[in-house]
C-alpha cells in the first residue's frame, strides 16, 4: 500500500526543482573551428541547444540497463528526467552517476520510487511529477521484467509451481501471471495515471522486443506480454492521436552486451543446439553490416546507444508527424510484420475429416460465439471440449446445444482460466490414450466487456 512506503513515494530532497521553462536557442553567429583531436562529445553536444529542452520526461526503469542510457541522453538534451522505479538506493546511485556522465544541472534529475504495476502508485507517482512540476510532456514506459525462462509445458502458473520448480534448482522469481503484470500492467496503469495531464504534441513510448515478433525459445512468458503490449500501443495511438498526443513503440533488438550472449547461451542450451546457434540464427537475419574498428564492416549487435537515440527523437518535436509506428533498432533484421486477422468462411475447409480427434475451445463469457466455432468443429467430426469461464456460462451452452449428431459431440465443460487446475479437471474425462489434437483459444471476455478507451480502464479492467 503506497501510505507503507513512505520512502518510496517521496521525491529526493537534493533533487527538488523549480518549474522548468522553454529555454529559447541564441542564434549562433561564430563557429569555432577544432581539429578533430580536440572534439569530445560532451564539447558537441554543448555547441547546440538541447533537443529535449524545457520538457519534462517520465523514464520507468531507469536504473536498468536501458533505462540509465535513455536518462543520460535525456539529460544531454536538455530535459528534466524523472526517474522512476522500485529500488530508491539503485536510482539514486544511478542519478548520480548519470549527472556526472552528462554534466546536466542536479535539478534536471529527479528520483521517484514507486512499484507501477500497482494500479494506487502509478496514480501517486504521477500526481508528486504533477505537483512539483505542473507539467510531464514524455513518458517512457521502459520498465519491464525478464518472466520465467522455461518452456511451455514447464511454465509456473501459480506460486506452488514456482516454489517447486525454484526447489529443483530454477531461479525464476515470477510467474506468468506476474511477468504479465510486470510487462504489460505496468505500461497500462503509467498511460492510465499519465493521460490526463498530458497536453497536445505530447509523447507516449513503449518500449517492446523484437523478439515479441520472432522465435525465442524458452520465453514465452516474456514475449507474449510485450506481444499485446504491441496491440496496446497501436490502439492507444488511435484513442489519444486526437488530443494531439503521439504513441509510438520501439522495438528493440538482440542488445550488444555480456548479459545477450549469456540469454543466448542458455537458449541454445534449452533447445540442445550446438552454441552460438541463437546468435547466429539473429545475426543472419539482418540487413545491415556496421562498421567496425579495422574501418570494415560486420554483423553485429545493436547497441544500447542505438535503442536510447531512438527513444530522444520520439521525445523531440522532430516527431510531431510520428505516432502509431513501430520503430525497430534491430540492424535491419527482416521481421515478418504482426498480422491483423478476422474471421473468414471458408466453405472448402467443410469437408475436413476430423473424425478421431478431440478440439478444446477454450473461452470465458461469450457462450454463443464460442459455441458456434465448436460446431465447426464438430461438423467436421471431432469431438468438442468447449471450455467456458464460469458454471453460468457452462450452464447457458448446453441449454443452447441442440440434438443433432454434431452438438452431441460438443460437451461444454468448466475452464476457469485463473484456475488452471480447471483445465486437469476438465481433460480428466479425455481416454489416456487419446490426447488433444488442438486448441482454439478465445479471449477471456467478448467484445463487449470494454467499451471504455484504453487510457480510461478501470482498476478492475486491467487487473
Amino acid at each position: 500500500m503506497i501510505g507503507k512506503r513512505k520512502k518510496s513515494g517521496q521525491v529526493a530532497k537534493s533533487a527538488k526543482v523549480t518549474k522548468p521553462t522553454m529555454a529559447k536557442a541564441k542564434k549562433v553567429t561564430k563557429v569555432a573551428v577544432v581539429s578533430k583531436k580536440s572534439t569530445s562529445k560532451k564539447s558537441a553536444l554543448a555547441m547546440r541547444p538541447g533537443r529535449l529542452v524545457g520538457k519534462v520526461a517520465l523514464v520507468s526503469g531507469a536504473a536498468g540497463n536501458i533505462g540509465e542510457v535513455i536518462v543520460r541522453r535525456y539529460l544531454e538534451e536538455g530535459a528534466t528526467v524523472v526517474m522512476v522505479g522500485r529500488n530508491q538506493s539503485k536510482l539514486e546511485a544511478a542519478r548520480e552517476k548519470l549527472l556526472a556522465l552528462s554534466a546536466a544541472p542536479a535539478e534536471h534529475a529527479v528520483v521517484l520510487a514507486f512499484d507501477a504495476s500497482d494500479a494506487g502508485q502509478a496514480r501517486f507517482g504521477v500526481e508528486t511529477v504533477m505537483r512539483q512540476f505542473g507539467r510531464l510532456d514524455i513518458l517512457v514506459n521502459n520498465a519491464g521484467s525478464a518472466g520465467p525462462k522455461a518452456p511451455i509445458d514447464n511454465l509456473p502458473l501459480s506460486r506452488e509451481e514456482l516454489e517447486t520448480l525454484r526447489a529443483t534448482g530454477s531461479t525464476d522469481t515470477e510467474t506468468v501471471a506476474d511477468a504479465a503484470g510486470n510487462l504489460l500492467g505496468l505500461s497500462w496503469n503509467m498511460v492510465r495515471a499519465a493521460a490526463p495531464h498530458l497536453a497536445a504534441g505530447s509523447s507516449i513510448i513503449n518500449v517492446s522486443t523484437i523478439f515479441s515478433r520472432t522465435g525465442y525459445y524458452g520465453r514465452a512468458a516474456y514475449v507474449v506480454p510485450k506481444s499485446a503490449l504491441n496491440a496496446f500501443s497501436r490502439q492507444l495511438a488511435l484513442q489519444l492521436g486526437q488530443r494531439g498526443i503521439r504513441v509510438n513503440t520501439v522495438f528493440p533488438g538482440p542488445i550488444e552486451s555480456d548479459r545477450i550472449r549469456t540469454v543466448f547461451k542458455a537458449m541454445d542450451k534449452l533447445r540442445k543446439a550446438p552454441e552460438g546457434t541463437t546468435a547466429n540464427d539473429f545475426t543472419a537475419t539482418m540487413a545491415l553490416a556496421r562498421a567496425d574498428a579495422d574501418s570494415g564492416t560486420a554483423k553485429s549487435l545493436p547497441t544500447v546507444e542505438d535503442v536510447a537515440n531512438t527513444i530522444v527523437f520520439l521525445g523531440s518535436d522532430e516527431s510531431m508527424a510520428f505516432s502509431a509506428q513501430g520503430f525497430e533498432v534491430t540492424n535491419g533484421m527482416q521481421v515478418v510484420h504482426e498480422s491483423r486477422s478476422t474471421w473468414v468462411s471458408r466453405p472448402e475447409l467443410r469437408t475436413v475429416d476430423g473424425t478421431g480427434s478431440t478440439v478444446l475451445v477454450a473461452a470465458g463469457d461469450q457462450v454463443m460465439d464460442a459455441l458456434a466455432i465448436a460446431r465447426i468443429q464438430a461438423g467436421c467430426g471431432a469431438r468438442v471440449l468447449l471450455g467456458l469461464g464460469s458454471e453460468e456460462a457452462v450452464q447457458a451452452a448446453r441449454a443452447a446445444l441442440r440434438k443433432t449428431d454434431a452438438d452431441r459431440r460438443i460437451e461444454p465443460v468448466l475452464f476457469d482460466r485463473h484456475r488452471p487446475e480447471t483445465l486437469a479437471s476438465s481433460l480428466a474425462g479425455v481416454e489416456p490414450t487419446q490426447c488433444l489434437h488442438g486448441a482454439i483459444v478465445l479471449p477471456a471476455f467478448g467484445n463487449w466487456r470494454f467499451k471504455a478507451p484504453l487510457a480510461e480502464a478501470t482498476d478492475a479492467d486491467v487487473e
